[in-house]
């Protein structure tokens, strides 16, 4: 099997994990489920998830004034909003960019 397709099967995989989700589980849980999963497609970016009561879970950055925000989508949450976050090193060209 192909690096690629190894990649694509171990996310459908953890894609699997969090759409088979418990009720028993805890949203914070599954929310930094969500978060690593995302990271890791983007060759380990860091993303995180923040919620309704300012409560930040996943991969927050030291410092995220210095990355490009390439991601920011609001979804609703058992407990109101949250907003899903993903930021690139300003230098990472822009996807569908040609080098």
């Amino acid at each position: 099997m192909s690096a690629l397709r190894e990649a694509e099967a171990e996310l459908e995989r953890r894609r699997s994990s969090i759409l088979e989700t418990s009720t028993d589980r805890a949203l914070a849980e599954i929310l930094e489920e969500i978060a690593a999963m995302v990271s890791s497609t983007l060759e380990g970016a860091p993303c995180w998830c923040e919620v309704a009561d300012g409560a930040r879970l996943g991969s927050y950055p030291q410092d995220p004034q210095n990355l490009r925000i390439v991601l920011a989508n609001t979804c609703p949450l058992r407990s109101g909003l949250g907003t899903l976050y993903a930021g690139l090193d300003p230098q990472t060209p822009p996807l569908g960019a040609k080098l």
